[in-house]
């Protein structure tokens, strides 16, 4: 989500800076991808967004860097650098923390100018066992990285940054802001907005309608561009993070009643998940869809059976796993790869990254092409050899196996 109101105090230089806009600009309602345009300029908007990191982090118990989660944010700028990296306006992402707000809050929010907190128990929350989540309100035992969960961790974060990509801060003041502050707080024509008249706009966000309905906006637009963006990379599922996070977010809900918390920037968890849905029917050309029951669907063929992984690796459920494939399946089909002579059995170390976060013995089920294109489409609990010896016709002999097998048998 996007932070745009102070917290605990407001630090005297958040408005230190002068902030000039023009009143043919703001009051025309024009929004054009340039400076100008906006009523913060870029340098502008940085200064406010550090302003507002400083005092936010008054806030918090801990802070902290978490070289996985820059990892994982280096991946989505790699894969998105058009966007990310050589935009040719002159913006930068500066960092993404994590920290400990010290109250079990299960989100990540990004500041003005880049700034992206991650918090503790979001971590925790993606990183648990998933079998029996809470227990007395407490997460079960972190099980560290897997692709499953890495694919939640790449969608949040894929999410928030796509709040600094789309100028959301910058827009919010130029669609919401704008026409108030010209009229009720400095007139019409040029003027410097002082600390107060900053204070002015920053506050009682959650009583006023027109922030409601700009918010569930811009956190609507962002989970479709966050799973875009996590996509691209090929490893990890954005679209399959996202309703695996969203999933547990859900159930989450249905224990905790926190579903109905006063002020949610986002739309209800159940509409955010059938939008998800939504996009993964309409990404695949409604090749690739999930039933009411949890099953997936390509080209009109059921998935038999389903992933419950062998009794000592449960650090997936098979509705997750079915998640993380249908989301591979739809990204394939865009990509144009969706095809059984594109299929490779691989060692699952030698295509996740980074590797040492995987078990020797695993296998991965990849769609790749000619040029170096590539998605995949599942890991498995069993070697490289075997999964080949499978694609080949091998009869299968265990549970997971027979899963395999099955998953091969729905690429034409």
């Amino acid at each position: 989500m996007i932070m745009l109101k102070p917290w605990k105090s407001m630090n005297l230089s958040v408005f230190a800076v002068s902030l000039f806009f023009s009143s043919v600009l703001v009051l025309s309602g024009v929004c054009v991808s340039h400076a100008e345009a906006y009523m913060f300029s870029f340098s502008e908007e940085k200064v406010l967004g550090r302003a507002l990191s400083e005092d936010y982090l008054m806030s918090v118990k801990t802070v902290r860097d978490d070289l996985g989660v820059k990892n994982m944010q280096n991946v989505i700028i790699n894969a998105n650098a058009s966007v990310f990296r050589n935009r040719g306006d002159g913006r930068t992402l500066e960092w993404i923390r994590v920290v400990d707000e010290g109250n079990n809050s299960i989100s990540a929010s990004t500041l003005a100018g880049g700034y992206i907190y991650i918090t503790e128990d979001t971590l925790k929350f993606i990183n648990t066992i998933p079998d029996k989540g809470y227990i007395e309100g407490q997460l079960r035992p972190n099980v560290m990285h897997n692709v499953y969960n890495d694919s939640m961790l790449s969608f949040v974060i894929a999410h928030e940054m796509s709040h600094w990509a789309n100028m959301d801060f910058l827009k919010h003041y130029n669609t919401v802001e704008s026409a108030n502050a010209m009229r009720s707080v400095l007139g019409v024509g040029k003027a410097t907005m002082t600390r107060e008249q900053g204070m002015q706009y920053l506050q009682n966000y959650e009583n006023r309608q027109d922030i409601r309905n700009f918010s569930i906006q811009v956190e609507d637009q962002a989970d479709i561009d966050g799973i875009k963006y996590a996509n691209k990379n090929g490893m990890y599922s954005g679209t399959g993070g996202a309703l695996m996070y969203l999933h547990r977010n859900a159930k989450l809900e249905g224990i905790t009643g926190s579903g109905g918390v006063s002020y949610n920037p986002h739309s209800a968890t159940g509409k955010r998940l059938n939008r998800v849905y939504a996009y993964l029917r309409s990404s695949s050309n409604n090749r690739v869809s999930i039933d009411n029951m949890g099953r997936l669907t390509v080209d009109g063929k059921l998935l038999n059976g389903n992933g419950k992984a062998p009794a000592d690796r449960r650090e997936v459920t098979a509705q997750e796993r079915t998640f993380y494939v249908a989301g591979q399946i739809a990204s394939a089909i865009q990509k144009g790869l969706f095809s059984s002579g594109n299929l490779k059995a691989l060692n699952a170390g030698s295509v996740y990254l980074p590797a040492n976060i995987y078990i020797q013995g695993q296998s991965a089920l990849v769609l790749s092409d000619a040029n170096g294109n590539g998605v995949i489409v599942e890991k498995f609990f069993f070697g490289e050899d075997r999964l080949n010896a499978i694609l080949h016709g091998t009869v299968p002999q265990t549970a997971e196996e027979v899963y395999a097998k099955n998953l091969i048998s729905l690429i034409p």
